[in-house]
């Protein structure tokens, strides 16, 4: 038997296991289980435990809601543990090592004006997203190719709570985005529909502008209108 004291990450509850009551406290057995997500096996890491008690497995819950793409927060204030399996996050709780759509936070740096965050936040993962690209000649801004995402795959990005605007972004390596897209400097405008595969993206929210990018890995389902 080993006391355990069970805080945010292990709340969840499946059938298993056995009780035992102890006046004021709890006590469990440790439960060493596998974990499989979509017949993908995963290790726990060695700091989280899964538990026993009263014929109950008490799971690691930010383990399991990020490995099927889902979150997990917790307010202190009001003491209430959150999930939420959308793309959109919270500025006010974001942590280094969330996961978000599938990507996790590397770094960010996001401060609170006029009622809103603004700021940037850094991801690393890989996406396969649909939209339309657009390639155009800016005279202030020079090349712009300019990637939209679909509504059906907004929610493989991340975003922002308070972002309530179509989810775009340029891309960071522009040469090799242009060959991909078969257009070249000087050209006349053009775009497509396509479906992009992407990694490296970066979110920049700043006072109602938007400037997100990201780094173009493929280019699938790719015709001009």
């Amino acid at each position: 038997m080993k006391k355990k004291i069970l805080a945010l990450s292990a709340v969840l509850l499946l059938s298993l296991a056995s009780v035992v009551y102890a006046s004021d406290s709890i006590q469990a057995v440790l439960f060493p289980v596998a974990y499989e997500f979509n017949g993908k096996t995963k290790e726990l890491p060695d700091e989280l435990v899964t538990l026993n008690y009263e014929n109950r497995a008490y799971i690691p819950a930010r383990f399991v809601a990020e490995n099927l793409g889902a979150r997990v927060s917790y307010d202190p204030d009001q003491q209430v543990i959150r999930f939420n399996n959308s793309n959109r996050f919270d500025a006010a709780t974001l942590q280094i090592g969330d996961t978000i759509a599938g990507m996790e936070v590397k770094d960010f740096d996001l401060q609170q004006a006029d009622d809103e965050y603004v700021g940037t936040v850094q991801f690393s993962g890989s996406a396969l997203v649909t939209g339309t690209f657009s390639y155009t000649m800016d005279e202030r801004l020079g090349e712009l190719l300019l990637f939209t995402v679909d509504r059906n795959s907004q929610q493989k990005l991340p975003q922002l709570s308070h972002d309530t605007r179509t989810l775009s972004f340029v891309f960071t390596n522009t040469e090799d985005a242009k060959r991909m897209f078969g257009v070249s400097g000087g050209t006349a405008p053009a775009s497509g529909k396509v479906a992009v595969e992407i990694d490296e993206f970066f979110l920049n929210y700043q006072h109602k502008d938007v400037f997100n990018t990201a780094k173009l890995n493929d280019v699938y389902v790719h015709y001009k209108k």
